[in-house]
């Protein structure tokens, strides 16, 4: 009498196709989520330009308009503060002219960044969009540091190290 199953070989044999559909796979499922993720935080890096350009106009409605800057590190403000919702760990920088223009802004959130600078003004539509400033990765997971070899936190000065890389006056 002959017993019911699978023999070893059989078992080796499912095992080793399944690793090799692991193996096809693995690296287009991870593509998809890092461009998720990456277009998540494009997106909520327009939400704040927003919510930004909103607070501008009201702090304007009154009186005479003047340069504004919005700027969160490390979850603290410096200067005006925005009302935002959703995920607090979002750095950022937004400078406004006297005309209500966004002439600098710059966003991170340790893993991803955004950096324009444009005199004219920049619109929501250039977030995110080719040639309109830097969205990208981080090399690696630590935040770059100054020209000068200062941290992160204490950086003083305000210009682009190179297409890789940038930090928050």
């Amino acid at each position: 009498m002959k017993k019911k199953g699978f023999t070893l070989v059989e078992l080796l044999a499912v095992i080793a196709i399944l690793a090799i559909l692991v193996i096809i796979a693995l690296p287009n499922v991870m593509g998809m989520f890092n461009t998720a993720k990456q277009n998540s935080f494009n997106t909520e890096v327009k939400e704040i330009y927003k919510t930004a350009q909103q607070a501008w106009i009201m702090k304007n409605m009154s009186g005479a308009a003047s340069t504004v800057i919005y700027e969160r590190k490390n979850g603290t403000y410096t200067g005006d503060s925005l009302d935002l919702t959703g995920r607090t760990q979002l750095d950022f920088k937004i400078v406004f002219d006297s005309a209500g223009n966004v002439t600098d802004y710059r966003a991170t959130d340790g893993t991803f960044y955004y950096s324009y600078h444009n005199d004219s003004g920049i619109k929501v539509e250039d977030i995110g969009a080719s040639g309109k400033g830097f969205t990208g990765k981080w090399a690696d997971t630590s935040l770059p540091t100054c020209k000068n070899g200062e941290s992160y936190a204490t950086c003083t000065h305000d210009t682009l190290l190179d297409a890789g890389s940038f930090y928050l006056k």
